[in-house]
């Protein structure tokens, strides 16, 4: 899926909150070993590109929290 695509501009404190209980319980962002925590709880249109976002997170070495996980979610989509 194209990131610059998709109509989702904002990642959300619903969404942040869905993983936000699987990033404490394991201590990591890597989507292999979260995702399955709450992917079914995510919007269809949005589990592709919050698997992304958490990859990339984990492949940069980046992190997120309260104060800036929708500044992390633009830098992701802004990426080139």
């Amino acid at each position: 899926m194209n990131i610059k695509s998709n109509t989702m501009k904002k990642l959300g404190e619903r969404n942040y909150f869905l993983m936000l209980d699987a990033i404490k319980t394991t201590g990591s962002f890597d989507p292999k070993e979260i995702f399955f925590y709450f992917e079914e709880n995510l919007h269809i249109e949005e589990s592709i590109i919050i698997r992304n976002f958490l990859t990339w997170v984990h492949e940069n070495n980046r992190g997120f929290g309260h104060c800036n996980f929708e500044s992390v979610f633009q830098e992701f989509l802004n990426k080139e």
